[in-house]
Formats: C-alpha cells, structure tokens, sequence
C-alpha cells in the first residue's frame, strides 16, 4: 500500500493563481497569507496554489514553478477592499443606531 502525505493531496487538488508580492504577503479569498520568503520577493509574481474542494489554513506559494513556502493568513494585515466593507458597516451601523437611549435626558436649557 502506498501512502500519501496529505499536503501532496491537497496540491495535487488545487488550482495555480498568480499574485504579486507586497509588502512580504499575498492577497488570496480578502486576507493576507504570509511566510518568511515572500519578503525576498517584494513586487514579484508568484503563483499560489488554492483550494479547490476545502479552505486550507495555509497555502503553497510557488516562485518560478519551484515550491517556495507554505504562507499563513496574517492576522494583522487586511486588503483595501476588506478595510472599505468594515469602515462601510461601521457607519451604516453607526447611522441605524444612532439614537439616544432610554435612559438618557437633555440638559435644561437656560
């Protein structure tokens, strides 16, 4: 019986999509993935291999057809796009809400 290591089976099924490095992370499904050897290759293409059956809580990078690192999502980083949709629920949010509460009474005027 042959055995297969699971990461072998989760590249075997996934599909190559090309990202440009910044600032050391790659943009894939609105976060960041990073690793330690994407820092080397600021502004470059690399390929990212993604899921097409599961979400992985890492994925291959691939520089030049050769495997480079297996990046993480960063917990810190968000993409633009993902930064407008939190500012834009935010104050759509903070509109609906915006009201005094029960509790609350105006000062006298005088």
């Amino acid at each position: 019986m042959t055995a297969i290591e699971a990461d072998t089976l989760r590249i075997a099924f996934s599909e190559e999509k090309p990202r440009v490095v910044r600032q050391g992370s790659v943009d894939y499904d609105g976060r960041q993935w990073t690793c330690r050897e994407l820092q080397a290759y600021q502004g470059e293409l690399v390929s990212v291999l993604v899921p097409k059956y599961a979400d992985w809580s890492r994925l291959p990078v691939q520089r030049q057809s050769q495997a480079s690192c297996w990046a993480s999502p960063s917990p810190t980083r968000r993409t633009a796009s993902s930064t407008r949709r939190a500012r834009s629920s935010r104050s759509s949010a903070a509109t609906r809400t915006a009201r005094p509460c029960a509790s609350w009474t105006a000062p006298p005027l005088i």
